[in-house]
């Protein structure tokens, strides 16, 4: 009887570790999210560039879908947060911070401008940038937004209404943080 049960016990740990191992080489297989759109500031206005949405082994690189240069790259273990919303905007205070913050930066530019170009430019950032930032947190249709933060950059996103779920899963899985969900409920 010890004999059989020895027997038994080796056979499933045998049998268990291929599995492990297929299970450790699908979670590294790269994910191709296709119908991806990143949002963008383009001097006064939120540009909408269709991109993709990769998630490699060891980073998440969302590249444009025209030229498939990589636009950002993120490692999974800078990822502070992720926020998604099902709203009319990717999130009202990121319109905010994008307008206050651009505004602050201007007037800083301009206090501190050791140049002509610069105080120009700090000028039409403080002229312009809340006017940008309330753009884009008055967009009007209801989409899939993903906003993925580091601590010293983030990305927004808007998602494919066909795939998001699994996208937002695959970035729970990869990057280790939880999903907020901060929006609007359908």
């Amino acid at each position: 009887m010890k004999i059989m049960t020895l027997i038994l016990t080796i056979a499933l740990v045998l049998n268990a570790f291929p599995k492990v191992h297929a299970q450790d080489k699908i979670a590294k297989a790269t994910e191709v999210f296709e119908k991806v759109e990143l949002l963008v500031m383009n001097g006064q206005k939120v540009k909408k560039l269709p991109a993709r949405l990769k998630l490699e082994e060891k980073s998440l690189v969302v590249e444009s879908r025209d030229s498939s240069d990589a636009v950002k790259r993120f490692d999974y273990d800078v990822v502070k947060s992720a926020e998604y919303s099902y709203s009319s905007h990717p999130r009202w205070k990121a319109g905010l911070g994008v307008g206050g913050g651009g505004a602050v930066l201007g007037a800083a530019l301009m206090a501190g401008a050791g140049s002509y170009g610069a105080a120009y430019t700090g000028f039409f950032m403080l002229l312009f940038a809340p006017g940008a930032g309330w753009r884009l947190g008055k967009s009007k249709s209801r989409r899939h937004w993903l906003v993925i933060k580091t601590s010293d950059d983030h990305i927004v996103l808007r998602l494919d209404k066909n795939d998001y779920k699994y996208l937002l899963a695959a970035i729970e899985t990869r990057t280790g943080v939880k999903v907020e969900d901060i929006g609007e409920k359908k």
